[in-house]
C-alpha cells in the first residue's frame, strides 16, 4: 500500500498531463529513473501537484513503477493530487493502493484496476472477457469478436512468464466517449522484452527492434509446449483487428515505444528504460459500432 506524504523525500513532480502516448509513457520511465537511485529503504514521493490530466489506463504501467520500487525495497508515498485526479482514481479503483475509498463510477466510464498473480489465467480471463463484454454491451459500442478475447488472455498468459518476476500484473481500461476510443492496458514490472529477446537470441539488439520481433506471429521466446502461444506475444488476433477498426496498439518495454496505427508498425525510443513491460489496446468504438 501507498500512503499520503508531506512531500520529504524524493520528489517525482508529475508533468502537467499524464497520457497514453510517448510523452507519457517517458514520464513514467523518468519517474523510474530518478527512484531508482534513492537507497535502500528510502521513500520516493509522487507529487501530483502539477498534473491536470491523467488516462486512468495509465494506471496500470504507474503501478509497474510502483510495485518495482516495492521489489527494490523502497516505500512510495503521494501527495498533492487534484481532486479532478483523485476522483479517477476513486472510480476505477486504483485509490485503493493509496488506502482510499472506491467511489461509484456513476457514468460506468472505467475498466476497473485489478492486480493479478502471474498465475491467475483464469480470474484474469473472467476479468477481461467480462468486464470487456459487459462495457460494450452496456456502452452500446458493438461487438467484439469472441477470439478476440481469447488474444488479450494469451497476452496476459504471454506477460506472465516474459516478465520472470512474482509481481502482480496490472490491468486497466476507460471510455473516453468524446474521442470515441477505448483504452486498455495490461502491465508488468519483469525484465521486458528486449531482455528476454536479447537472451532468446543470443546476440545484441535495439530495444524497439526487439519488440517489433517479438511482435511477429512467428516469433517467440516461450519454450515450447502444450500450453505455449504459437508466437508473437498473442498479438496477432489483437493487431488484426486494431487495423480492421481503425484502432491503435501500444507496447513499451525497456527504451522501445512501439506504436501500430493504420496498420503500419511505427518504433520510437525512450530516454529511460520502463521497468516491465506494457501492452495497450486502444479500440475505435465508432468504427466496432459500424461493423455491427
Amino acid at each position: 500500500m501507498l500512503k499520503t506524504s508531506i512531500l520529504t523525500g524524493m520528489r517525482y513532480l508529475f508533468p502537467w498531463e499524464v497520457c497514453t502516448d510517448l510523452r507519457g509513457f517517458s514520464a513514467l520511465a523518468e519517474l523510474y529513473a530518478i527512484g531508482k537511485s534513492e537507497k535502500l529503504g528510502g521513500e520516493i514521493i509522487l507529487d501530483f501537484s502539477r498534473c491536470h490530466w491523467f488516462d486512468a489506463n495509465m494506471c496500470a504501467p504507474l503501478y509497474s513503477v510502483i510495485a518495482r520500487f516495492f521489489l527494490e525495497m523502497k516505500s512510495v508515498s503521494v501527495g498533492g493530487i487534484r481532486d479532478d485526479i483523485m476522483t479517477v482514481f476513486q472510480k476505477n479503483g486504483f485509490a485503493e493502493i493509496i488506502r482510499l475509498q472506491r467511489v461509484p463510477d456513476v457514468n460506468g466510464t472505467t475498466i476497473p484496476f485489478v492486480r493479478f498473480r502471474p498465475t491467475e489465467t483464469r480470474g484474469f480471463a473472467e476479468y477481461s472477457t467480462g468486464k470487456f463484454k459487459e462495457f460494450f454491451v452496456r456502452k452500446r459500442c458493438g461487438n467484439l469478436p469472441e477470439n478476440f478475447f481469447e488474444s488479450v488472455n494469451e497476452i496476459f498468459q504471454n506477460s506472465s512468464v516474459h516478465a520472470k518476476t512474482n509481481a502482480s500484473v496490472a490491468s486497466c481500461g476507460q471510455f473516453f466517449p468524446r474521442d470515441g476510443r477505448v483504452d486498455f492496458a495490461i502491465s508488468d514490472c519483469g525484465i521486458g522484452i528486449p531482455e528476454n529477446v536479447r537472451l532468446f537470441l543470443n546476440t545484441e539488439i535495439d530495444d524497439s527492434d526487439a519488440v517489433v520481433w517479438a511482435m511477429s506471429e512467428s516469433n517467440t521466446t516461450r519454450v515450447s509446449d502444450s500450453h505455449a502461444a504459437p508466437g508473437g506475444l498473442g498479438l496477432k488476433i489483437v493487431r488484426d483487428f486494431i487495423d480492421a477498426t481503425y484502432g491503435k496498439l501500444i507496447i513499451v518495454s525497456g527504451k522501445a515505444f512501439v506504436r501500430r496505427v493504420n496498420g503500419k508498425t511505427k518504433s520510437e525510443s525512450l530516454e529511460n528504460p520502463f521497468p516491465g513491460t506494457c501492452v495497450n489496446i486502444e479500440i475505435n468504438t465508432l468504427a466496432t459500432t459500424v461493423l455491427t
